[in-house]
């Protein structure tokens, strides 16, 4: 069965599986979806904060998609996220930033990790590494790109 998008809350329902995916792999750290304010000089973490946020979205088919066979259109969008990994302290913060990292991207390239998230709708997943940087003394954050394929029938 095919998982079916809503189409005004398909942001926010893929959102939500990849930030779901994210929690299993890391049980012990916060999954937010926003950062933590940089601006603060007191910013102090225990555990890495681990952020998702949606960044933009490309149709794959043209105007209105295509018809599905059944009465109805099936349209496909790309959609990329972006992944910040936000830790304080300091080397083993920035190991342990980077750690988190490495793992992400080893499962998300493990065949199991994209059927199980395929059966929950999201295709040709690609998770890309941007950048790290410190963002000021003992503030260490790192970036990733997440782009994914979804379809929606109306």
């Amino acid at each position: 069965m095919a998982i079916v998008f809503d189409q005004t809350k398909y942001i926010e329902s893929t959102k939500g599986i990849i930030k779901e995916y994210i929690q299993s792999l890391f049980p012990n750290y916060e999954v937010s979806l926003g950062l933590p304010d940089l601006s603060d000089d007191n910013l102090s973490l225990t555990k890495p904060v681990i952020s998702l946020e949606y960044n933009s979205s490309v149709n794959s088919d043209v105007k209105a998609g295509k018809v599905n066979g059944h009465g109805g259109r099936v349209k496909r969008k790309l959609l990329r996220f972006g992944i910040q990994i936000l830790t304080t302290g300091e080397n083993s913060a920035v190991l342990e930033r980077d750690r988190i990292a490495q793992t992400l991207e080893y499962d998300m390239s493990k065949e199991s990790t994209l059927q199980q998230l395929a059966r929950q709708g999201l295709k040709d997943i690609d998770l890309r590494y941007v950048n790290a940087y410190r963002v000021r003394e003992g503030v260490h954050l790192c970036r990733l790109e997440l782009f994914t394929k979804i379809t929606m029938t109306h």
